[in-house]
């Protein structure tokens, strides 16, 4: 990347952590050395850091020429009465307007100049609206004076989000147009569009380049020979295994190498651990068998970047928020069951997550933040239950939320947001329903067996007992015990057929209802993906569906109640009646008759 040219614009950013930074000769830098060496290869002949809020500034000089030529406008008489000098090559200063001044009158003035700026201290220049007028005449005038304004920014999102966002701050002026339109939406990740539109003005520190981790490398294996010294030789298939550890998610599942947690990309962190022989051992038994098998390192490199390409480019700054720390929880605790989960599922579940950690305005919108929190307990109860459907549409719905074609379609994007509201709805209840037409469907399968069970017991009891019908007929009245136990069982299996016929009735009724359900998912389904259109029949029908199931789990928890009920009732009635011995010849008559018609309607499956 060619970065720091004035050629692009006055206006440049720079995203970095105070970290350790390494160059080619093996030579360690912290940021503001790091930096001031490269805006020196860019040859800019001064380099000073301002940075400070509040009215507590302070410019450091980047060597003594810069220092000097400071000097040179100062004893001009601009800056002499609020200059407070430090130490050496640092002087504090209250007075931005008129430091400011200063700096432009030495734009005016002279050439190659760069001014590196910390991002809150430039955000106090919003308050100075003639100033930042001169600043934009500078910078339309800067082909022929080749000056660069610097930005430094943390690679936190608060660190400068606040600032970029501030509608009336001078991030939202017309010397930043482009970052003017990038807020003008907002769904966009801000880092990542702004990384788009200004190309070659925004650099991210924290990209780590395969060369500068082989430098830091050599010279960890350089300064700790003692330690490491059977180690040298390997740094660029070290390189590749540390970048595809941090790049790809994949690939820290399949080799547990033991290297740190570092959402931020500080080398810092990774040098640390790597002090660590244990640590740096499984690094290098791991480079040396690919190198083994792959014969050179280049082979190697291409193998790496093939099986685990890049997962998360351009996201360099980062933001931690509760949507994210969720789908980070749902990823790590187990809950992705390979039944559930296929490679699909697990991958579109990352990207959600890594762009749930992109800072975008749209985290600052309540409702979208409700609606993506609640799609995400969706999810959460479609790993629970197994709910595969409920578990892709819930992604879905995240995803929809998080993409362009809903910034692109504002029109209807609250209503498509509540059509998968209530489309997660339907898909949980069809799910409950279908769950409680499987438990039915259970019960009445075992209320077959038992009432096979039943009738063979009545068979039986009937051929040991072969005179007990014609002396009860003989005698017009039942009298004794074993008539008595022989209308019992018989009652006792007509009433199971009742519940049987009772719960078949119900199923039909569930199967109906869940066969609704399905086709106006269906209709949703499409009307999403059209998302074009009046939504509002949609959404009655939705309502009209929704309120069906609603009624249909309802009745079905009363109408299996009250089967319960009978079922207690019939037993607890035949039990008295054998104790008693009070059931009449008419009363068993209408018994024995619904008996009869039990064994013609199971003949086929007593069969």
């Amino acid at each position: 990347m060619d970065r720091f040219s004035w050629e692009k614009g006055l206006c440049h950013f720079v995203f970095a952590n105070e970290d350790m930074y390494f160059l080619k000769s093996l030579v360690r830098l912290n940021l503001r050395q790091y930096l001031y060496v490269q805006l020196k290869k860019k040859q800019y002949k001064a380099v000073y850091f301002i940075s400070g809020e509040e009215g507590r500034y302070q410019v450091e000089f980047g060597d003594n020429r810069s220092e000097e030529l400071y000097e040179k406008y100062r004893k001009q008489g601009i800056l002499n009465f609020f200059r407070i000098k430090e130490e050496e090559h640092i002087f504090s200063f209250k007075n931005m307007e008129l430091f400011f001044n200063q700096v432009l009158e030495m734009m005016k003035r002279e050439k190659n100049m760069a001014f590196v700026f910390e991002i809150q201290m430039f955000a106090e220049v919003s308050s100075y609206p003639e100033l930042i007028s001169e600043i934009i005449k500078q910078s339309e005038k800067n082909y022929g004076r080749e000056h660069l304004f610097l930005i430094h920014a943390p690679t936190a999102a608060e660190g400068s989000k606040r600032y970029l966002a501030d509608p009336s701050g001078i991030f939202q002026s017309d010397l930043f147009p482009k970052i003017q339109r990038i807020f003008r939406k907002q769904n966009v990740p801000i880092y990542e569009k702004m990384a788009d539109e200004m190309e070659n003005r925004i650099s991210f520190l924290n990209d780590w380049n395969r060369g500068e981790i082989i430098s830091m490398l050599r010279f960890l294996l350089m300064g700790n020979r003692q330690y490491f010294q059977n180690y040298l030789g390997m740094e660029e298939i070290y390189a590749d295994i540390i970048l595809a550890w941090y790049r790809n998610e994949q690939f820290r599942r399949d080799y547990l190498l033991g290297l740190p947690e570092n959402k931020r990309y500080v080398r810092k962190v990774v040098y640390e651990s790597l002090l660590d022989e244990h640590i740096f051992s499984k690094l290098h038994a791991l480079a040396k068998q690919w190198y083994a098998k792959l014969g050179t390192k280049e082979k190697v490199r291409e193998w790496i970047e093939k099986t685990y390409p890049s997962d998360n480019m351009f996201c360099f700054i980062y933001e931690e928020n509760s949507l994210a720390k969720k789908t980070d929880k749902l990823l790590k605790t187990g809950m992705l069951g390979e039944r559930l989960f296929t490679d699909t599922e697990k991958h579109l579940l990352m990207k959600i997550r890594q762009e749930l950690l992109k800072p975008r305005m749209l985290l600052e919108d309540e409702t979208a933040v409700t609606y993506i929190d609640q799609c995400i307990e969706y999810v959460q109860n479609a790993c629970v239950s197994g709910n595969k459907t409920l578990l892709d549409k819930s992604l879905e719905g995240i995803e929809y939320r998080i993409s362009s074609r809903c910034e692109n379609n504002l029109k209807d994007r609250d209503y498509v947001m509540k059509l998968y509201m209530d489309m997660f709805q339907l898909i949980k209840k069809e799910w409950e329903m279908e769950e409680q037409i499987d438990r039915d469907s259970r019960k009445i399968e075992e209320y077959g067996i038992l009432l096979k069970e039943k009738i063979r017991d009545i068979h039986r009891f009937e051929s040991e007992h072969p005179d007990l019908m014609e002396d009860a007929l003989q005698a017009g009245k039942i009298t004794s015990g074993d008539q008595h136990l022989l209308a019992a069982k018989k009652t006792e299996a007509v009433g199971i057929k009742r519940s049987i016929r009772n719960m078949e009735h119900v199923r039909a009724s569930q199967k109906e209802t869940v066969s609704k359900c399905r086709e106006y998912i269906h209709k949703m389904e499409i009307a999403v993906n059209l998302t074009e259109g009046r939504m509002e029949p949609l959404l009655e029908n939705t309502n009209y569906i929704n309120q069906l199931i609603t009624d249909a789990v309802w009745s079905h928890t009363q109408f299996m109640n009250k089967i319960e009920q009978e079922d207690r009732e019939t037993q607890d009635r035949m039990e008295e009646m054998i104790e008693q011995h009070q059931l009449s010849l008419d009363g068993r008559e209408s018994v024995d008759l619904e008996y009869e018609e039990l064994l013609q309607e199971s003949l086929e499956w007593m069969l």
